[in-house]
Formats: structure tokens, sequence, C-alpha cells
């Protein structure tokens, strides 16, 4: 779960920063960005709520989104499809950052809920501290190739080691943790 909430910090931090390096003005450029937040929460309220998509799924395609738009911004570098790219990527890294908030919490059991939230809260601002610095380094095309990959690989964490709890009351996603901790601590 930290890795999610480091992939998301790092690549909506990141994205939020390099909108100074789109083609046209700065300031329309920046204000779009931030404009990207308002269809975020609401695209991110409809899919975590919809029984189609659940909470892992709407987590997974936000990450897959912001991946694909990621690696569109190394492809289409300084056209006007690349700011398209870079505003699709900020809508959907926003998303995903308030979905894992959510599913986060829906996640871990509630006698851990408050420290594994805190360490992943730690971890996603480190990711917001090393945004700039990776931007200085890299430059951004390696930074978009990076924050694509990392968002890849959240999408994949996702599907492969988290669970689904979408309609499931938090007590009995309690009693499951707490019995797969009681087969791991007799094994």
């Amino acid at each position: 779960m930290m890795t999610l909430w480091f992939s998301a910090s790092l690549s909506y931090y990141g994205l939020s920063l390099g909108s100074g390096h789109l083609q046209g003005n700065l300031y329309y450029n920046a204000m779009g960005s931030a404009l990207m937040e308002i269809p975020a929460c609401i695209v991110a309220a409809g899919m975590l709520d919809s029984p189609s998509t659940g909470r892992r799924l709407s987590v997974a395609i936000f990450y897959l989104c912001g991946a694909v738009s990621c690696l569109m911004l190394v492809l289409f570098r300084a056209t006007f499809l690349a700011n398209w790219a870079h505003m699709l990527g900020k809508l959907a890294m926003s998303a995903a950052f308030d979905a894992i908030l959510v599913y986060s919490i829906e996640v871990f059991p509630t006698a851990v809920r408050g420290s594994a939230m805190g360490l992943c809260s730690a971890m996603a601002r480190v990711a917001a501290m090393l945004a700039p610095v990776v931007l200085e380094l890299c430059g951004m095309t390696i930074m978009h190739l990076l924050f694509g990959c990392m968002a890849a690989c959240a999408a994949m964490a996702c599907f492969l080691g988290l669970p689904e709890t979408s309609g499931q009351s938090l007590k009995s996603q309690n009693e499951t943790a707490s019995a797969k901790l009681q087969e791991s601590r007799s094994a």
C-alpha cells in the first residue's frame, strides 16, 4: 500500500511541477492543471461507489490511465498533444490519490489503521519531497518515463496483492485480517 501512496504522490507532484514546461502560456497550463482536481474528485467518487468497478479496480484504472498518459508525454514531447496527455495524467493521478485514501482506510484492520495510514502518508511526503529533485536531475523525458513505469507497477500491485473492499463491512475485513494473522502465527 505504501508503494501506491509513493507512486501517486511522486507522479502527482511531479506533474504539477512539470506544468511549467508545457507548450503555450504558463498561466493557462498551471490553471488547467489545477482545474483537473475538480473532475478527478467527481470521477473518483463515481467509480469508487460503482458496484461494477469497486475499489481495487478503480484504483488500478486510475494508475493505468496515469501510466499511459505519462508514457504518451514521452512520445509527444513538445507538442500540443503533450498538453492534453499532461492534463489527463494529472486528472488520473489526482483521482488515484483520492481513491487510495478511501481504499487504504478500508484495507487496514482497525487495530493498525492509524499507524498504517501514518506510514503511507509518510511515504507520500517523502515522494513529494523527491518530485522536484527528480524533475531537476532527470529532465522531463526521463521523469515522465519514471512516473509512467511507477504508475504501471502500482496498478499491477493493486491486482496482485490487495483485496477488494467494496460492499464489505469493516468488521468482516477485520475478522479476515485477524484470521490470516492467526494462521501466519501458528505456521
